[in-house]
């Protein structure tokens, strides 16, 4: 027998498909001149693209989980909601997306219009 499906049994697949052919453009970081920075931004562009695109889409603006570009909640907030889940929404722990990573994530979204 199979199990029942819910809202996101069928979308999250197909969301998942439709994002491998665009994860090089997961986010819209900007590069730094500061050493290093050009590997964090691209490191937070894949960690994107692997944790949140799927369901908030490839720049944020929503597929089956709500837009979250710009930013709708405060920066604590987000990482609270990143970390622990809400609703539909997953935790995401350390050990998959790390704090810098994360941090340059909510920025992005953050200061986007």
């Amino acid at each position: 027998m199979l199990p029942p499906i819910g809202p996101y049994s069928i979308a999250l697949p197909v969301a998942a498909l439709l994002m491998a052919s665009r994860v090089a453009s997961a986010a819209t970081l900007p590069a730094s001149a500061a050493p290093g920075a050009e590997a964090r931004v691209d490191q937070a562009r894949r960690a994107y693209a692997a944790s949140c695109a799927m369901c908030h889409g490839d720049r944020g603006e929503g597929l089956v989980a709500p837009a979250i570009r710009p930013l709708p909640v405060t920066l604590a907030e987000a990482r609270a909601i990143v970390r622990a889940g809400r609703g539909e929404m997953p935790a995401i722990p350390s050990a998959q997306l790390s704090d810098p990573v994360l941090s340059l994530i909510l920025a992005d979204l953050a200061n986007s219009e």
